[in-house]
């Protein structure tokens, strides 16, 4: 009984895996190859018609990235620990957030190599992502951020 109970359990897990797979194309699938040809476990979303992200690790370091469905690169977001963003981003939340802990802090490199980081910050009742140029200076201000959170444009 237990055998059959686990060879259904491995049927279905492949059949999920096949089925996430065969909605992205192929150029897409190809392309994540060639970037990453050692990772095995991908998570993949379809963003739009348009763009499909890739969620996996490397080395305990979660990942993810954005491909064109031509199969081009638009954007990888490593994540981080909020002590390992720059000191000026940690400090830009400590003044204009001071009730506020980083919850979620990422570096991301879009395809013309531009970095910036992204730190969510917030509460048990609000979250707000704030953007960050790469010598860690904002990229909006802290009440356009706060406009964002409220519009939901920023979920």
């Amino acid at each position: 009984m237990k055998v059959k109970t686990v060879l259904i359990l491995v049927l279905c897990i492949a059949i999920v895996a096949c089925s996430q797979t065969d909605k992205i194309p192929k150029t897409v699938q190809k392309a994540f190859q060639k970037l990453y040809p050692d990772v095995a476990e991908v998570k993949w979303d379809q963003e739009n018609e348009e763009t499909f992200e890739a969620s996996f690790q490397v080395d305990s370091v979660a990942i993810s990235i954005v491909i064109d469905k031509t199969g081009k690169l638009l954007e990888t977001e490593t994540y981080l620990s909020a002590g390992a963003l720059p000191d000026t981003v940690r400090a830009f939340v400590q003044i204009n957030y001071p009730e506020c802990q980083i919850s979620e802090a990422a570096r991301i490199v879009d395809s013309e190599g531009v970095v910036t980081y992204e730190a969510e910050v917030g509460n048990d009742s609000t979250k707000v992502d704030l953007m960050f140029d790469v010598a860690g200076l904002p990229l909006q201000k802290p009440a356009e951020a706060e406009e964002d959170a409220e519009g939901g444009e920023n979920e």
